[in-house]
């Protein structure tokens, strides 16, 4: 690990005309010297400054730390000198002093982030953290493997070599390319606290692991990848289809917080290809009996990177194809992890990392050619079972138009999922299926596909038509916009049996959603970051309001259940700064205060109201 670090230090001073100097042990006590005259001077005069500086200005006592690294910039004459805690003779992994001095040996700089000696636990002979007890080091690896979803059940035939009196070397492990080197070390907690770690180099096919584990209760507190993790050439998330934007090669995308091991399974009995903790994907013909199943693979690297003619007929593109819904999918998966789906809120993964629910329900996406029309269906579950996605495709001439290259589409049945987690709890699997509740189940999957798509240069007279890459034109009745004489959809239309559909239902709540979105973004503007979930936009606080609200919703609620579950939603996360703007975006499609509901079950006829609550009638 320390060569790598000098590595990229040399690398980073090469970048910048600097050269690196030798490596120097910890120097020992102060030298005085004239600061009036520019000279260079030798190394361990400037190292002693700096050690004597830590000492004296920081209060950091002799031998509770090691010089690591330094080198002087000949551009800046700026030497830099890098310090590692270290306590009972063990590093403090995250204990870090950087000092820096010009050539006449005057501190410029330091940053400090060494722990509280005090918090550092003493080092207990015989405990399962020792070099002499393998027991816990195998135990500590064990865990990781689980953490990771990978098998223990070869772990017998591992052989344990000490190497010095912190540092182990894992023979034989299964699944890894190389031994693996186990270190004892101290790791900072973000609350301050330090705890005794294993600190594990794990070498797989296409990942470096730095993995830290807890030595006694054996938690996986860091994950680290040293290797940089996947380009797909996909459309981004914000671009509906092919026809309005082109394909990116996009490099990382992924959340580290949602996605920490990244969005491709590493499998080192196979290459790589779209399958992953979060979704798999591949094609299924029907045209064969029992089907054909592929999926695009990778050999070298995690390259997903294929050319796309939509002329063409799918076979021809189907590495393209399913990428795109790979990637999109997976992106949905990492949006939402930060507006609160969550494992234990119950999303979609087949390792849930020891953060609690049930995994084992990754989404499974299937394009499926040779069927009798074309269009998708989600199939929910509930927690622990995974769901499934088909994307069916009539015409195998040509991908024009393919559901896997509509990124609405696949939003759209996405959030399909994330309605049936998340109303009612994650073990209810679906519970929007009654009149208004099938509506709003709709209108939800409707209002997402939009809010990806909307960007900041939109303004909300802009039209958008849902479905128009795979339809030629828009799969609803309007577009969705806030012009009432383009899209004059309010609550009284549910008293039209033209309207009784469940889609028909959704366009209704997801205008009015809409509606209270744009109010927001009027007030707060628009963040560009759509994975901040920030309340200080509007956009972000929308899509954040939206997802607490449906965990308060119960199961086959109403629109007026709905409307007011975002509006208690709105108090907690904003105290009622935003009522009133919500309020006036439901009471102009007719979801006002007095506005009734009778056909929850399909029954009676509903009441349509534009008045609001008097203190916003105040305010304005």
């Amino acid at each position: 690990m320390l060569a790598s670090v000098y590595a990229s230090v040399a690398l980073l001073a090469a970048a910048a005309g600097c050269l690196p100097a030798a490596h120097a042990l910890q120097g020992n006590g102060g030298v005085a010297f004239s600061l009036d005259t520019m000279v260079q001077l030798p190394p361990i005069v400037y190292e002693t400054t700096a050690d004597q500086f830590i000492r004296e200005h920081l209060f950091i006592q002799n031998g509770s730390y090691n010089l690591e690294h330094f080198y002087r910039c000949d551009i800046t004459r700026i030497w830099h000198f890098y310090f590692k805690q270290a306590a009972n003779l063990i590093d403090v992994n995250n204990g870090d002093i950087v000092v820096s001095t010009n050539d006449n040996g005057r501190i410029i700089s330091f940053s400090n982030s060494f722990a509280n000696v005090e918090d550092i636990p003493p080092r207990l002979p015989g405990s399962s953290w020792e070099t002499s007890h393998p027991e816990g080091v195998l135990n500590a690896l064990a865990k990781f493997a689980k953490y990771a979803g990978i098998s223990t059940d070869d772990f017998s035939s591992i052989q344990v070599v000490p190497v010095s009196h912190k540092i182990m070397e894992l023979a034989n492990v299964p699944f890894t390319l190389q031994p693996v080197r186990a270190e004892q070390t101290y790791l900072q907690l973000s609350d301050g606290s330090v705890v005794q770690t294993w600190l594990f180099r794990i070498l797989l096919r296409h990942h470096d692991y730095h993995v830290h584990v807890h030595a006694l209760d054996g938690r996986v507190l860091q994950v680290v990848d040293w290797v940089s993790q996947g380009a797909y050439r996909a459309l981004p998330l914000s671009v509906n289809n092919p026809t309005e934007g082109e394909r990116q090669l996009l490099v990382n995308p992924e959340s580290q917080l949602a996605s920490p091991s990244g969005w491709v399974k590493n499998d080192w009995t196979a290459p790589p290809t779209t399958r992953g903790n979060n979704v798999e994907v591949y094609a299924d013909s029907l045209k064969e009996s029992g089907g054909v199943i592929s999926s695009p693979m990778v050999e070298d690297s995690l390259t997903f990177d294929y050319a796309l003619d939509v002329r063409k007929s799918l076979d021809e593109n189907l590495d393209a194809v399913l990428t795109n819904l790979f990637v999109t999918l997976n992106a949905m998966h990492d949006l939402l992890y930060g507006y609160g789906f969550t494992e234990i809120a119950g999303n979609f993964q087949s390792s849930n990392y020891d953060r609690e629910g049930l995994g084992d329900d990754d989404v499974v996406a299937v394009v499926v050619s040779g069927a009798r029309y074309d269009g998708a269906d989600f199939f929910a579950t509930s927690e622990g079972e995974s769901p499934r996605i088909f994307i069916y495709r009539r015409d195998e001439d040509n991908v024009d138009g393919h559901g896997a290259l509509n990124n609405g589409l696949i939003v759209h049945e996405y959030t399909h999922g994330l309605t049936s987690r998340l109303v009612g709890g994650p073990w209810t699997g679906h519970c929007l299926n009654a009149f208004e509740s099938a509506g709003i189940n709709e209108g939800i999957a409707d209002f997402v596909a939009v809010w990806t798509e909307i960007g900041a240069h939109h303004t909300r007279i802009d039209q958008f038509d849902f479905g128009r890459f795979s339809g030629g034109k828009t799969a609803r009745t309007y577009p969705y916009t806030t012009d009432m004489n383009v899209n004059p959809t309010t609550f009284a239309f549910l008293n039209d049996e033209s309207w009784a559909e469940s889609h028909k239902q959704g366009e209704i709540w997801a205008s009015m959603l809409l509606e209270v979105y744009w109010n927001l973004v009027g007030k707060l503007g628009f963040g560009a970051n759509m994975r901040s979930a920030s309340s200080k936009h509007g956009n972000t606080l929308m899509l954040k309001l939206l997802m607490v609200a449906m965990k308060m919703t119960p199961c086959q609620a109403t629109f007026i259940m709905m409307r007011d579950m975002l509006l208690q939603a709105e108090r907690r996360l904003t105290h009622g700064a935003h009522q009133c703007d919500i309020w006036r975006g439901f009471a102009k499609r007719g979801l006002g205060i007095a506005a009734k509901s009778s056909r929850a079950h399909g029954t009676g006829q509903v009441v349509e109201d534009t008045s609001m609550p008097a203190f916003c009638t105040v305010q304005r």
